[in-house]
């Protein structure tokens, strides 16, 4: 009897991970991806033969990045593989070097042909793939490596032995896709993390689809009916509440997302379609002065840089008002030896080679976004409120905060999962919100007055 007990546990055990049948329409698109050869993550053969053609031009974006490519593909060679070195509770640092190292050796390869880069992507990937986790518990890691694996995975495919491909889809499957299934935290969640870790995950399921074809249909199911939740934020027209240092984290991934749907399974799944994102292109550029700072929000760093995925936007939706100067001379600036970023190199199949320069004078004069503007601070003051004034009493003194007029503050206690970064127990965050009028132009004054 406890036999069966336990192998009755065992098999509910595997089974939770796969709860039921993917809708056909998605299995379709595992189906048809699979019959597809490698490589097929966001490009073929076919697409990679024509982008030698770069490296035999000058002075395009293009030519400029196939040259960037192989620059710092040679600076990986000589380099130690990765160990899994966990900071704390992250092991996104190394996630993020495998995604930048496995993508340009990759992409070298593809390039040229030299099995160099092949042999340095190969230990790699084996490196990463013995780890013992990805470390679930912070789902980040896991959304960045298994993007990097898979990639690495799909493009060497047709360079790597029958036995690499077997042990490299095996770490895939167990540390990513099969990890991806099951139901844990971050997919509730409706911030960037809802991207990143989804984009990762879909180009899991593309790549393995010939292998774990109900597995990746469940995955892919999963990830395009959620993926909303987090793209629901650029409603009516494009902005990003996380600012443009998450917007280029999030976004990037969102985009991974859509091109690896598009180019794979032919189909977005009416993702293009979802309120704001059409425009969400334009966001970077409009909230970047001349003096190449951006507006401050959030958390994030008031420097913008060098945004790829822009690249993307003006190709899939025909404006090239969305590449700024940071896209163009950021691909001509030297390699810094040594140096590794986070990020793909797909702007050597997304550039668009005659846009030279970037077209600020036809970017409009006034961009109102529609979007709910929230003005928030934490206190550990007794607060109450009534209509747009607030009140704070503490130490026997009392501060009165008015709002604007047309709104009503909000207080609420700052613990738990929102905010994500939060004080210790007994503080209150207090706030209002505003949606921007329709000329664009909003001033928000507070004013306060100690009473004694």
């Amino acid at each position: 009897m406890k036999k069966l007990v336990l192998a009755v546990a065992a098999i509910a055990a595997g089974a939770s991970m796969l709860a039921f049948a993917a809708a056909p329409e998605f299995e379709k698109a595992v189906a048809d991806a699979a019959k597809l050869p490698h490589p097929r993550l966001f490009a073929s053969a076919d697409d990679f033969e024509a982008a030698k053609a770069y490296l035999r031009e000058s002075g395009t974006p293009n030519a400029y990045a196939a040259q960037r490519v192989l620059a710092r593909a040679d600076d990986l060679l000589g380099k130690p593989v990765l160990t899994r070195e966990q900071i704390g509770r992250r092991l996104l640092g190394v996630s993020r070097k495998a995604l930048y190292r496995l993508s340009h050796l990759a992409m070298a390869y593809r390039l040229t042909g030299e099995r160099k880069y092949l042999e340095r992507g190969e230990r790699e990937l084996k490196a990463v793939c013995a780890f013992s986790d990805w470390n679930p518990s912070h789902f980040l890691d896991v959304g960045e490596m298994t993007l990097a694996v898979a990639i690495g995975y799909d493009w060497l495919y047709d360079g790597l032995s029958a036995a690499s491909r077997d042990e490299i889809a095996a770490g895939l499957n167990r540390l990513g896709l099969q990890v991806g299934l099951q139901p844990l935290g971050w997919k509730k969640m409706t911030n960037n993390w809802g991207q990143v870790c989804r984009g990762g995950l879909i180009g899991a399921a593309l790549a393995l689809g010939e292998r774990h074809p109900e597995d990746a249909a469940n995955m892919l199911e999963e990830c395009v009916k959620g993926l909303p939740k987090s793209m629901a934020v650029l409603a009516p027209n494009g902005c990003y509440p996380e600012g443009p240092g998450y917007w280029h984290y999030g976004m990037s991934y969102n985009v991974f997302a859509i091109a690896l749907l598009e180019h794979t399974c032919g189909t977005d799944f009416g993702l293009c379609d979802q309120p704001g994102f059409r425009a969400a292109g334009m966001y970077p550029v409009m909230v970047t002065g001349p003096s190449g700072r951006t507006v401050g929000t959030s958390d994030t760093s008031d420097k913008r840089g060098e945004n790829t995925v822009l690249w993307w936007f003006a190709k899939r939706f025909g404006n090239p008002s969305v590449i700024g100067e940071k896209e163009i001379y950021a691909l001509r600036a030297p390699h810094r030896k040594g140096a590794e970023g986070w990020l793909p190199p797909l702007e050597v199949l997304w550039a668009d080679p005659t846009i030279t320069k970037a077209s600020g004078d036809k970017l409009p004069l006034v961009w109102n976004p529609g979007a709910v503007v929230t003005w928030q601070m934490i206190t550990r003051a007794q607060a109450t409120a009534q209509g747009n004034v607030l009140t704070l009493t503490d130490g026997g003194k009392t501060l009165r905060v008015t709002a604007p007029t047309a709104v009503e503050w909000k207080i609420a206690p700052a613990e738990g999962p929102h905010p994500l970064n939060t004080p210790n127990g007994g503080a209150q965050q207090v706030s209002f919100s505003m949606i921007a009028p329709e000329s664009g132009e909003q001033v928000i004054s507070v004013s306060f007055a100690l009473l004694r």
